[in-house]
């Protein structure tokens, strides 16, 4: 979706952060309350727009799917939807 104004290395990263993401999710793994998190503050998000709407939303999976990569990529820093120290394989 934006790899065409982003720096390589950022679509890099992006692309390892949200597979890494996909697996986790997949296995299982994915803190269940940090996606809950995500999926609740989805909801509040623009929510006259329906830009994010779960099923009907055009850009709901962007946006999870942005969210679920950048949890994964500052795990270690314990910020909101995660706890410190949490790692992904």
């Amino acid at each position: 979706m934006f790899s065409n104004a982003l720096h390589p290395f950022c679509v890099d990263t992006y692309k390892a952060c949200i597979a890494r993401a996909h697996r986790a999710i997949g296995r299982g793994t994915f803190p269940r309350e940090a996606l809950q998190d995500i999926e609740e503050d989805i909801k509040s998000t623009l929510p006259s727009l329906h830009l994010f709407h779960e099923g009907t939303g055009p850009i709901y999976q962007d946006l999870k799917d942005l969210l679920a990569a950048w949890t994964v990529a500052r795990s270690d820093e314990g910020l909101p939807y995660v706890s410190r120290g949490l790692t992904f394989p």
